[in-house]
């Protein structure tokens, strides 16, 4: 597996889980070891909460954190974002 074709994990937290967002995101993350974890948050959770239980539970070295109304343009997006990870290895967040 070449460098730039790392699989990452996503976190989102949202009120109420919809499916053809979470497809959305998919169609985007299209690795195919993309981990998508999302989690259905009441508001008895901080965002702060959630996205550190999905840093827990994620299986992927890099993690990217979204919030639900983020509608993303750019396909294939994982590439991009390791590529970033491995042309500033010094940082540890990218936003």
């Amino acid at each position: 597996m070449s460098k730039n074709n790392k699989p990452v994990s996503v976190v989102i937290s949202t009120r109420e889980i919809n499916d053809e967002y979470l497809k959305h995101v998919g169609k985007m993350f299209s690795h195919p070891k993309t981990e998508i974890l999302i989690y259905e948050n009441d508001g008895s959770l901080s965002l702060t909460q959630v996205y550190n239980k999905g840093l827990v539970e994620s299986k992927n070295e890099i993690v990217v954190f979204m919030h639900d109304d983020l509608i993303l343009e750019t396909s294939n997006i994982t590439p991009k974002i390791v590529k970033l990870f491995e042309k500033h290895s010094e940082y540890g967040i990218i936003g």
